[in-house]
């Protein structure tokens, strides 16, 4: 997994300059071009940032900030090299890759990850959920799913749980390979 450190750590420095009321968002589908995916965001939601890790995967990050304190962020990732279908090891590959960015954004707390996560539409996808507090006391909804050939890391982050369910379940679970 060291192969994603340095290239992750360019989440942190993605800004938005537009805001507006995150709980009162419409999400559009937006395609990450050049990744083979797609993901549901508020309008104004900066474009990807494309950076690449040391094995050569394509590392394509956004974050989407309102003026209500809740941020949306997007970590997506063409692997240089497909891990297959084995399903331990795509949950592998995902509980290390939300471990570093756990270390990256100062994860104080977490309920712990919650596996076996499946899409009807898409059986080869495997996915895990997590709850994290920052040492700041922000609370995270994160959602992470791979392909084998991809992973997706989708997070809301604010000062308590996002109050809009929809919304919030919409772009928790609005990521998709396409």
């Amino acid at each position: 997994m060291r192969q994603f450190i340095f290239i992750s750590a360019i989440l942190v420095f993605t800004t938005n300059i537009f805001s507006q009321n995150s709980t009162e968002l419409k999400l559009e589908k937006v395609f990450v071009k050049g990744c083979g995916c797609s993901v549901y965001l508020p309008p104004y939601t900066p474009p990807f940032d494309l950076a690449y890790s040391e094995d050569s995967s394509q590392i394509y990050t956004t974050e989407y900030s309102g003026d209500d304190n809740y941020y949306f962020g997007v970590i997506a990732v063409k692997l240089a090299e497909p891990i297959g279908d084995n399903v331990q090891e795509k949950e592998l590959l995902i509980t290390r890759y939300l471990d570093f960015i756990k270390t990256l954004f100062e994860i104080h707390s977490s309920t712990g990850y919650v596996k076996g996560q499946t899409l009807d539409s898409k059986p080869n996808v495997v996915g895990v959920i997590d709850s994290w507090q920052d040492k700041q006391g922000y609370k995270y909804s994160v959602q992470s799913w791979t392909d084998g050939n991809k992973i997706g890391v989708l997070y809301i982050a604010g000062p308590g749980e996002y109050p809009n369910q929809s919304v919030r379940d919409l772009f928790l679970n609005g990521f998709d390979f396409d």
